[in-house]
């Protein structure tokens, strides 16, 4: 069992051109190997990763300084789907078609408004949305791109910035492009 985790440590610590975390570790709940696959962010002042909750979500979770991801008022968060595991989106339109549904089927008078498009530190584009409640529930920013790393293996991006507040959303919007834009 040890040489089957080094050797899954090993092919998913080497060096990429992507800015990806990978790490493959025994789970504490199911003693199986799990995968662990998030984008890497730069710090963005007033925030940091709570790592608790981004080895429990399998997302790179961030929140303001002093809060944690459970108890923030915002939170912004960052995960690398990778694209075999999602047969249904062979593209990004479709994967991004597939979210909005998913956000509708949940609560079908939400509001989903195309938002600027932000561009990372290589020119990627992020295609974002508002999603925005009617009533209660988290305002949410979403920016969708994709990534191949440096093993060829590919991914959609998705990064969230979500809040309980129309107030909280709009005080942390700015951080959110931050990460997202300082993204490589």
């Amino acid at each position: 069992m040890n040489n089957t985790i080094m050797i899954f440590s090993i092919l998913f610590s080497l060096s990429a051109e992507a800015e990806i975390y990978r790490e493959a570790k025994v789970c504490n709940e199911s003693g199986k190997i799990c995968f662990y696959w998030w984008p890497k962010l730069k710090a963005v002042p007033g925030w940091e990763q709570d790592i608790p909750h981004s080895y429990h979500y399998r997302m790179n979770t961030q929140a303001p300084a002093g809060f944690s991801f459970a108890n923030a008022e915002a939170v912004i968060y960052a995960r690398a789907v990778y694209k075999p595991e999602q047969p249904d989106a062979k593209t990004l339109d479709a994967f991004i078609a597939n979210d909005k549904a998913d956000f509708l089927s949940h609560d079908p008078s939400l509001s989903i408004t195309r938002s600027e498009t932000l561009k990372d530190k290589k020119g990627r584009s992020f295609i974002s949305y508002q999603f925005k409640p009617s009533g209660k529930g988290n305002w949410e920013q979403i920016a969708y791109s994709e990534e191949v790393d440096g093993d060829n293996n590919e991914y959609y991006l998705v990064f969230v910035l979500s809040s309980r507040t129309e107030s909280g959303y709009k005080a942390s919007l700015d951080a959110f492009n931050q990460f997202v834009t300082s993204y490589e």
